[in-house]
């Protein structure tokens, strides 16, 4: 059988995860408003889910993230500066790994302190600013970068495999479908590795940006 061409797998998997809970997330990408419009709660919390995503099934920490999202007062940073080991304790109780729950405390107190100038940093050289953060590395600063709006593509196992197919790497094959439909690069990352994810034996049953219901 014929292989799909890149951009026919593309809106096939656009056209089955628009069926799902997931078309919400599609539209959050879509409609992400980028760094500098984001609030500080969103920032720390896109930085936490890469933070705990790390090394870890995605579907397992999409399924605890409600309770962790609680434990983390919502990623208020006033309430979680405001009791720290409260939260520390509570977040533990959940997900145990200290050194990753004290480096997201950490980051809290960062942007408390200095919002502007890292967003500032950020934007003028994503990928090197991002690194200078515990736990974001090679691979997890594409990630994050991309959750903060950025035009990447993070080369995670699901996309590696999806674009061998095509004799490319994930950021090769990113960017012929941008260039092909003029999507954004994060909606790609998004519709591609979500629809990956669903196609193996470990899926998650929503995301954060997943619809209540189905429509």
């Amino acid at each position: 059988m014929e292989m799909d061409s890149p951009i026919t797998l593309f809106n096939k998997a656009e056209q089955f995860l628009r069926k799902t809970v997931f078309s919400c997330e599609i539209d959050w990408w879509e409609n992400h408003p980028g760094l500098l419009k984001m609030a500080d709660n969103e920032i720390l919390e896109e930085y936490a889910f890469v933070v705990f995503s790390s090394g870890m099934s995605n579907a397992v920490i999409e399924a605890k993230w409600e309770d962790i999202s609680k434990a983390f007062r919502s990623f208020n940073l006033k309430l979680i500066l405001d009791e720290p080991d409260a939260v520390l304790r509570d977040v533990l109780n959940i997900f145990n790994h200290e050194g990753k729950v004290k480096a997201i405390i950490q980051f809290c107190k960062k942007l408390r302190k200095e919002s502007f100038a890292f967003k500032r940093q950020v934007n003028e050289n994503p990928l090197e600013t991002l690194t200078e953060l515990k736990f974001i590395g090679p691979k997890t600063m594409r990630h994050l970068a991309r959750n903060l709006g950025f035009p990447f593509i993070k080369p995670d196992e699901h996309l590696i495999r999806l674009a061998a197919r095509y004799g490319m790497t994930p950021f090769e094959l990113g960017n012929f479908i941008h260039k092909e439909t003029g999507r954004k690069l994060g909606v790609i990352d998004a519709i591609l590795w979500r629809y990956s994810e669903q196609q193996g034996t470990r899926k998650a049953t929503k995301s954060r940006h997943s619809c209540r219901e189905k429509p």
